[in-house]
């Protein structure tokens, strides 16, 4: 009785989705995000597919002015996921990574944590097929999780720290795992440009392929309206350069990297003005 009471009121949750009204329809994403799978029950067999495009949908709504639904919609995913296998999500994983990346730039903080915290959920159902496709979505998103862990409101630097422990055993690189371990602590302030510094030339090591993607990806942030960023941007991009070999350094786009920070130097921001000066002493190799 219980199992068909929940089946009639998922269904009528979902029903309601097309509601006029934008507050039914936020709170309707929030009942489905408390759905439970019963695995031995085969009349709940399409019910995970159902209820994932339908949370999929709320990150879309065209009337979502305020990112009302978009946050709502990813609170249940990332309540939902965590219950599934990953047979169930592996079907959305792309679509929901590709729709989510948005919203790690947008000005709402709540918006912002919800989509860091909904990619760190989603590491723990990629662990076998779907393991390659999101480590690449983590490469792409690499430098934005790390200039965000300094994000100047703190609900976003703690969804960041658990983002990064969680997607941490996907690159098989204990040293990063243990990096993360000791300093990415909840509830503890980063000692940033520490971290950075730490983790950059982790990242030169482990990874010289990639470094000219991460510091192109550094050089975007130079236009950032948020100064905290572009200021972190600087400090990343910097420390990256730092631990450059020579090889490394003749691959780069040197003029163009450095008339970024030239630029950026003329900010008017003086913190930013001061990270950028910092970060331009590691130009010397050059």
């Amino acid at each position: 009785d219980d199992q068909r009471f929940v089946r009639e009121l998922i269904r009528y949750l979902l029903g309601r989705l097309v509601d006029h009204n934008i507050y039914v329809r936020k709170f309707c994403l929030r009942g489905l995000g408390w759905w439970r799978p019963v695995r031995d029950s085969s009349d709940d067999k399409g019910l995970p597919t159902t209820i994932l495009a339908s949370l999929i949908s709320g990150l879309d709504d065209r009337d979502d002015k305020d990112d009302l639904l978009t946050l709502e919609a990813m609170c249940s995913l990332s309540n939902v996921i965590a219950v599934m296998n990953e047979d169930e999500v592996r079907p959305i994983l792309m679509n929901v990574l590709l729709r989510i990346r948005p919203c790690f730039e947008k000005e709402e903080s709540k918006v912002r944590s919800a989509a860091f915290t909904l990619f760190g959920k989603m590491a723990s159902v990629s662990e076998g097929n779907s393991r390659e496709a999101f480590v690449e979505q983590i490469f792409s998103s690499l430098i934005t999780l790390t200039l965000h862990l300094n994000d100047p409101v703190e609900i976003v630097r703690e969804s960041c720290k658990t983002c990064f422990q969680s997607i941490a055993p996907l690159l098989d690189q204990p040293t990063l795992v243990e990096l993360f371990k000791e300093t990415l602590k909840p509830k503890i302030s980063l000692a940033y440009p520490e971290f950075i510094s730490d983790f950059a030339k982790l990242l030169v090591q482990q990874y010289p392929y990639k470094v000219n993607f991460f510091i192109m990806n550094c050089i975007i942030f130079f236009k950032n309206p948020v100064s905290e960023l572009r200021a972190n941007a600087a400090i990343v991009a910097g420390y990256l350069i730092f631990n450059l070999t020579e090889e490394q350094i003749n691959n780069l786009s040197k003029e163009h990297i450095l008339n970024a920070f030239l630029i950026l130097l003329k900010d008017s921001n003086p913190d930013v003005r001061s990270r950028v000066a910092e970060a331009m002493h590691f130009m010397y190799k050059f």
